[in-house]
């Protein structure tokens, strides 16, 4: 049924007395509701069949319902099986305009039931039980960075050595992300940056709480948590979480790399012309800045760019998503290094020593790109 409004007369797009409403005048007294459990109305054009179109259908039926283009190929339309039922004709032969709509059974894909105006849902991704764990002890950790970043004048900062620094921030992460992984695997080992190596068997966890400790005493945002998980001394599962950012790398072997759970790759330059490239300076190793600045010489000179970002983690994660073209580092530590490579290799890029070894978590010199600009980093 639809409501009449009968009233007098009223300036700009009012309306006669007893003068028949127009569509947009009329109020369904009770709308359909196709989705149960809100118990609301469905929004005209985007929620489901709309409620306007109500007098096209005839009794009960099967109505394919395709949304915006056809959708592509493995995605068949939705199948709706909808009664109508008249107010005034409850056996639903002849449904009239105000009629209610019942969907018995409703099946959207997510190609037909997005409106176009939106973006396209985040397919559900199930990672292994190790990575799903890695991800929740990132997060903790984190959580405890993000909190902390602005504190900078209230916590302890010591010097290891010479400019590598620690603050207290850099062991309550690591702690909150060793005890995540001991609650559910005690017997796991670690190799952690600020407690060292402890434990014995199969799975070792490599862990950096905090990639960048120097940026993030200075309050320089961009730093990262790196976790890897090494199984009989082959790097199966990796994360590197920007908690700055809430931004997620994640890797599992022959499962492909992601960024918040979306697909991504190396980029596909073919040179070094052009290319970004990301760097380390050995602030730790003086004695090997010759070196450093004769190979800086030759790159740049082969019309490449330099980032210096001071987290090797995340340039490594950037070289995965396409956002560097490549990076070279020296002197770095296994957790500096476990999870980003491991990232670069699921992404399609290579990851070696910059002489062209593969030993680089033991030598910490890693060069890592795609294949083509890795060839030309390397002559």
């Amino acid at each position: 049924r639809v409501q009449d409004v009968v009233g007098p007369r009223r300036p700009r797009g009012g309306f006669r007395a007893g003068e028949p409403p127009r569509r947009h005048e009329a109020e369904p007294i009770e709308p359909h509701r196709l989705h149960r459990a809100s118990r609301r109305p469905d929004v005209p054009r985007m929620g489901g069949l709309d409620q306007h179109d109500v007098h096209a259908m005839q009794g009960s039926f099967v109505h394919r319902y395709r949304r915006g283009s056809a959708p592509a190929a493995g995605h068949p339309a939705a199948t709706v099986r909808v009664r109508a039922i008249s107010p005034a004709n409850a056996s639903g032969d002849n449904p009239g305009p105000g009629a209610r709509v019942r969907a018995r059974a409703c099946a959207y894909n997510a190609g037909s039931s997005r409106h176009p105006g939106l973006p396209r849902p985040v397919p559900a991704v199930s990672n292994h039980p190790l990575l799903n764990i890695a991800i929740r002890a990132a997060r903790k950790a984190g959580d405890v960075i993000a909190r902390n970043v602005d504190r900078s004048d209230t916590f302890t900062v010591a010097e290891k050595a010479t400019n590598d620094f620690v603050t207290e921030i850099d062991r309550i992460a690591e702690r909150r992300i060793i005890d995540t992984v001991r609650r559910s695997y005690p017997d796991h080992a670690f190799l952690a940056e600020e407690s060292g190596a402890h434990g014995h068997g199969d799975f070792e966890w490599i862990i950096d709480p905090l990639d960048g400790t120097t940026n993030f005493v200075h309050g320089f945002p961009h730093v990262a948590v790196s976790i890897a998980v090494r199984r009989r001394g082959r790097i199966e599962h990796a994360v590197v979480f920007d908690p700055l950012r809430q931004e997620l790398f994640t890797a599992s072997r022959g499962s492909g790399a992601r960024l918040d759970n979306r697909r991504i790759r190396v980029a596909a330059k073919r040179g070094l012309k052009g290319a970004l490239l990301g760097n380390g300076f050995p602030s730790r190793e003086i004695d090997r800045l010759e070196p450093y600045l004769a190979a800086l010489k030759a790159l740049t000179s082969g019309s490449a760019q330099m980032r210096r970002s001071g987290s090797a983690a995340l340039d490594l994660a950037y070289v995965a998503a396409g956002r560097l073209d490549g990076v070279w580092e020296l002197g770095l530590s296994p957790w500096d290094v476990a999870a980003g490579a491991l990232l670069v290799q699921e992404a399609g890029g290579i990851v070696a020593e910059p002489g062209g070894g593969d030993d680089y978590l033991r030598s910490g010199d890693v060069a890592a790109a795609n294949p083509k600009v890795l060839r030309a980093m390397l002559r």
